[in-house]
């Protein structure tokens, strides 16, 4: 918005960074006057071309009816984290961890999966994805759950949209001396202190 009224803006008097202005559709976009048409007060639709985006009208780049021009304007920049990244925690065994936090498994706590005639218990984790990027994450890729930086399970994901959210549910079993099974192994249940992670 200006002040005075100013002759004309158009797009190419912004510097632009990490966007574009466009309309809905997705073509160059006009900037026009809100309101009563008093040339105060201006609208545009911004399209994110990166995850770091800023806006910025320089001096000299319009000016009024009686030929002053404008001074600069603040800056508007927005930043978009990168990548898709595991919310706060993981879900073990139906309790929440955040990342960071101490819990204790017991045997209690495995179960048989539905369509598991094995007999074979497992744990079960939960990890709760987001794409807070505004690209896609595209796939496929792999989610990995490590045990004191080993690798236990691995899941092939597809692509993740753009803010999207998605789980994805590893299963493994503590121990086994069986070479067949078909399951993951994470190391002997004990009473130390490990650590589970994912990537």
């Amino acid at each position: 918005s200006f002040g005075r009224r100013v002759r004309s803006l158009e797009p190419a008097d912004f510097e632009l960074s990490g966007c574009e202005f466009r309309d809905s559709a997705g073509a160059p976009a006009i900037l026009n006057a809100a309101g009563d048409n008093s040339n105060l007060v201006w609208t545009a639709t911004v399209w994110f071309t990166a995850n770091n985006a800023s806006v910025f009208l320089p001096r000299f780049a319009v000016y009024d009816y009686s030929f002053n021009y404008n001074y600069p304007s603040n800056v508007l920049h927005v930043e978009f984290p990168f990548g898709h990244n595991a919310r706060g925690g993981l879900t073990i065994a139906g309790a929440y961890a955040p990342w960071g936090a101490t819990f204790c498994l017991t045997p209690q706590d495995r179960t048989r999966p539905s369509g598991n005639e094995s007999g074979v218990e497992v744990y079960i984790v939960e990890v709760e994805e987001f794409n807070d990027s505004v690209f896609p994450i595209e796939g496929p890729y792999f989610n990995k759950l490590r045990y004191d930086g080993l690798e236990i399970a691995v899941v092939e994901m597809g692509t993740l949209a753009p803010g999207q959210t998605r789980s994805t549910v590893f299963e493994f079993q503590p121990f086994s001396n069986d070479i067949n099974s078909t399951y993951p192994t994470w190391g002997v249940e004990d009473s130390f202190a490990h650590v589970l992670s994912w990537g």
